[in-house]
């Protein structure tokens, strides 16, 4: 429950919906740094999700929607018809992370345009479920296209926040006039857990079975034939000298067989899921993501603060963070683009030179400085209005239980 009625006249606050927001995952981790970052800064934060994983705060209160995890087009279509039970407190910026909800809110949290990734996800797996995964991904494709169009509308956003430029253009080509409404603030990191780390290097390295001397490329995601794993598996024959890890959830049995076809499965290590990368991210000697659509991935900012030049694809939307040649090359998504670039980073002095310009570069995206650029945006919104309330009060927060 909110405090006393003088706390309520006094501190900003938000009310914040989204599928999920936990320690795993790009949007979901994001928009945790981000909860955390107000809720330091002085901010009540009403959050709504089906999944939340935060620390204990005064000022935090949480409401859990009841949903399905899967299949995604289910969880979607339940958390906009459970989530309006819990509406939000009486003059409180509302936040969307995406087209969640069908009603207004103040600001929504663009890390992804379904209607520009249209045919980026491909459906893995043997027969029978790879068909079913084709027909539930292109469900849910269609579905999240149609949630954009119908709550991306003047009538129902103030303002948009894009983690990309790209992704501001991609809202664009939902509407027109999401463009002049958006206002780019990217994803962040935190500069002191994600640091170059001997121990951490040496550690993560013996438990997968590489030798300290071994070049290292690290790939981090889910979603793993979007994010270009078969194109990183296809370059290691044309780079002989490189192993691959590979960190994040999915099903390593078809690419194990792609490796063992291309006598490659002995410099191929899986590293399953991890709460926390920054170990596995400081094994490495270069971050490698040749995926087909992004819009700003956090891995490759938290590879950045590590130390590890970056190989990413245009498609990536980091335009903000990789500069040519300086802290990462661009590549395309094809082994002999991937395999290039690695042999040319085999060079130490040019792997350092470029290592360094990548945490300098990633400096520049601290979570503080992120999180005071939401608070900016949040507050603008208030001294507009003036702390009137935009929405009426609809059930209590129980009625979501």
């Amino acid at each position: 429950m909110y405090l006393s009625s003088k706390r309520m006249q006094t501190e900003p606050r938000l009310t914040a919906y989204a599928h999920a927001v936990h320690e795993t995952g790009g949007m979901e981790k994001a928009q945790r740094e981000v909860i955390l970052g107000l809720l330091n800064r002085g901010w009540r934060v009403r959050v709504v999700a089906r999944d939340v994983d935060l620390p204990l705060h005064e000022n935090l209160d949480i409401v859990r929607v009841r949903i399905p995890e899967r299949p995604a087009s289910l969880e979607q279509l339940s958390f906009a018809a459970r989530a309006p039970r819990a509406r939000p407190g009486p003059g409180d910026v509302v936040t969307s992370l995406g087209a969640i909800v069908a009603w207004p809110v103040d600001v929504v949290i663009v890390q992804y345009v379904n209607r520009g990734a249209r045919g980026a996800r491909a459906a893995v797996g043997p027969g029978a479920k790879r068909a079913a995964r084709r027909v539930n991904g292109a469900i849910n494709h269609e579905l999240a296209v149609a949630f954009e169009r119908w709550c991306y509308r003047p009538t129902r956003v103030q303002r948009f926040l894009p983690v990309s430029t790209q992704l501001t253009d991609g809202l664009g080509a939902v509407a027109g006039w999401c463009r002049g409404a958006s206002v780019v603030v990217p994803n962040g990191v935190d500069l002191d857990h994600f640091a170059p780390d001997c121990r951490a290097r040496a550690r993560a390295r013996e438990a997968h079975g590489i030798a300290p001397s071994t070049h290292l490329a690290v790939f981090v995601g889910g979603d793993w034939d979007r994010k270009g794993l078969r194109t990183a598996i296809s370059a290691l024959p044309l780079a002989p000298d490189w192993h691959l890890l590979v960190v994040g959830r999915g099903v390593p049995a078809e690419y194990r067989e792609q490796a063992l076809t291309l006598g490659c499965a002995d410099r191929l290590h899986f590293a399953g899921e991890a709460a926390d990368p920054a170990p596995l991210l400081a094994a490495g000697d270069v971050f490698l993501l040749p995926t087909r659509y992004e819009g700003f991935p956090l891995s490759a900012i938290e590879a950045a603060a590590t130390g590890l030049p970056l190989l990413l694809t245009r498609e990536s939307n980091a335009d903000g963070l990789l500069v040519h040649g300086e802290s990462g090359f661009w590549i395309e998504r094809d082994a002999m683009s991937v395999a290039k670039r690695l042999s040319e980073l085999g060079d130490p002095m040019l792997r350092a030179r470029v290592g360094e310009a990548a945490r300098l570069t990633a400096a520049r995206f601290s979570w503080s400085a992120i999180v005071d650029r939401h608070a900016a945006v949040y507050s603008e919104i208030l001294a507009m209005r003036g702390g009137a309330r935009r929405v009426k009060l609809g059930r209590s927060q129980d009625a979501a239980r």
